[in-house]
């Protein structure tokens, strides 16, 4: 498949490796350059999939939350070992919450 103009093989190559991995968005465009649109753009025209594609990751990532919130540990630490930001953290946290009935002060 052609690259769609402006990119190159690396560019694409860091793209569908990071994504794959579930790596952000935000940060692979960072890492290669481009816009996060532009990369989202690119990943659904070229259908690359991943764990930031599957139904099941949000939930694994909601149970991971769990695990962690009944550490203890705190947000940012949350934020850095999924690679998400504190916002998708504090959402995953309200689901963890939800689940459990808890609602929060």
């Amino acid at each position: 498949m052609d690259n769609p103009r402006g990119w190159t093989d690396y560019q694409i190559e860091v793209l569908e490796k990071q994504w794959g991995e579930g790596m952000p968005a935000s940060r692979i465009a960072a890492e290669i350059g481009k816009s996060r649109n532009a990369v989202l753009g690119v990943i659904s025209r070229r259908g690359i999939t991943g764990p930031n594609t599957m139904s099941d990751s949000r939930v694994d990532c909601v149970a991971r939350t769990a695990e962690m919130m009944s550490e203890g540990m705190t947000i940012g630490k949350m934020a850095d070992a999924m690679r998400v930001n504190v916002s998708t953290v504090k959402d995953y946290m309200r689901k963890v919450r939800a689940a459990m009935g808890i609602q929060a002060c």
